[in-house]
């Protein structure tokens, strides 16, 4: 909810919540990850924005090098301590490191990439709870594209629409998130 000069606090609510459809990282986004940052900050969380890119774990190197780049050159415009947690299996999803990175971070953001995967990696582990945990005493959560859909109860396959939804992390389980929808339903 946004209030004038900024976010609305209220200390017996979770974090906010930003359902993003694509951009995360990029010069555009930079207003709304830094009003993220504040609130969580505000919430009492450290100054800290961690990047999950586990929907991107099926990419290449390449393309994982450049998103964890991108994402630490916006941590570095908005002055904060960027963590990247390679968290791309659900092995990954079970280290206690990952999950002692997120506890008290100000931002936790799930880029984009491939939904399914995503929910497949955190359902029912450690790193789920601790955003949860998190998100639920004061952080800012963001979703950007995949990372944004994982958050129904269940995920749409735009790409084989004849296959049923796989299951989602559930956080918004009456809310179903169509990012990119000008390109995948012309």
């Amino acid at each position: 909810a946004m209030a004038e000069g900024g976010l609305k606090m209220n200390q017996n609510q979770p974090g906010a919540l930003a359902l993003v459809g694509s951009g995360e990282y990029l010069p555009e986004a930079q207003e709304l990850e830094a009003e993220l940052l504040r609130f969580g900050i505000s919430r009492g969380k450290s100054n800290t924005y961690i990047q999950i890119p586990t929907a991107a774990g099926r990419e290449s190197q390449d393309s994982l090098d450049y998103w964890k780049r991108l994402g630490q050159s916006q941590a570095d415009a908005l002055g904060v301590t960027a963590v990247h947690l390679p968290i791309y299996t659900r092995d990954d999803a079970f280290k206690q490191e990952h999950v002692d990175a997120i506890k008290n971070s100000a931002l936790m953001y799930m880029s984009g990439g491939d939904p399914h995967h995503l929910a497949e990696v955190l359902i029912d582990t450690p790193v789920w709870n601790a955003i949860v945990e998190n998100w639920e005493s004061g952080a800012s959560l963001a979703g950007c594209s995949a990372g944004a859909m994982v958050l129904s109860a269940q995920i749409p396959n735009f790409r084989m629409l004849k296959r049923s939804p796989s299951k989602g992390l559930n956080l918004l389980p009456h809310i179903r998130v169509i990012p990119h929808f000008n390109t995948l339903f012309k």
